[in-house]
């Protein structure tokens, strides 16, 4: 199997094949950088020296059930206006770590799909510590691309997290997001007190136009403060179930609602 075909899936256009070895469980290949020169991180100027060269071992995602190794040759330049040596950047790969983006990607993906984090390590041939830090950093990048300010229209609701044994429920309050038709942000609590302070961090409060909850006081109060120019709509689902529970109770002697 060729090594050139990861090298182009993995995005490294820089990277030149110097050669490849097939083992039984693996591939292993040889790349060099093909730029002439680099810019320096820290004080942006060109430098064409090189200082010397620093091997590093680089994981990439498996092929055809083979883990794949990138065993890049990495130079160190000298850059003559800051008078220190820098290690030459990699496309694909993060600043100081050993495996490939692409491959985070792939573990993320496992450890959401596998039946459990221990598959996910045999899989991939990776330590515990590799796969909780690819998949929060992941998970990481998805909740930044997600911090747009709020839409027009949202709901407020509370939601109970778990109820410990012994003690009290714990609960959380959920902004969906209507517009977009997903969960915008989960705040910890549902008292004022507890919700208060990160109300007020949401961007774009003025934006909201309606804001559907149900009939607690606490949101009425929390929605006319932190969003003056939005309407107030009760739930369907909760003004039906208060609805439903009259309903219930009605006398089919004399049809009359209790008082």
């Amino acid at each position: 199997m060729s090594m050139e075909r990861p090298a182009r899936l993995v995005l490294l256009p820089e990277l030149e094949l110097v050669k490849s070895v097939k083992l039984s469980n693996r591939i292993l290949g040889f790349f060099k950088k093909t730029s002439t020169h680099e810019v320096c991180p820290k004080c942006a100027h060109l430098s064409e020296s090189v200082y010397d060269h620093r091997p590093v071992r680089i994981k990439d995602e498996p092929l055809r059930n083979k883990l794949v190794v990138l065993l890049i040759n990495k130079r160190r330049f000298y850059c003559s206006h800051c008078k220190k040596p820098f290690t030459e950047p990699v496309s694909g790969i993060g600043k100081g770590r050993r495996t490939t983006e692409r491959l985070r990607s792939a573990i993320c993906w496992a450890s959401e799909n596998f039946h459990d984090l221990s598959r996910v390590q045999r899989h991939y041939d990776c330590s515990a510590d590799t796969v909780y830090r690819a998949t929060y950093d992941r998970l990481e990048l998805r909740r930044r691309k997600r911090l747009y300010p709020l839409p027009p229209v949202i709901g407020i609701d509370e939601h109970s997290l778990r109820k410990p044994k012994g003690r009290s429920t714990v609960y959380s309050t959920i902004i969906v997001d209507h517009t977009h038709r997903r969960v915008y942000e989960l705040l910890e609590g549902r008292a004022r007190g507890e919700i208060e302070e990160p109300l007020r961090r949401l961007p774009g409060r003025s934006n909201v136009r309606v804001v559907t909850m149900d009939l607690s006081p606490t949101y009425r109060t929390l929605a006319r403060e932190y969003f003056p120019k939005a309407s107030i709509v009760a739930d369907r689902f909760h003004v039906q179930r208060l609805f439903t529970k009259l309903v219930n109770r009605l006398d089919p002697q004399n049809s009359t609602l209790p008082s």
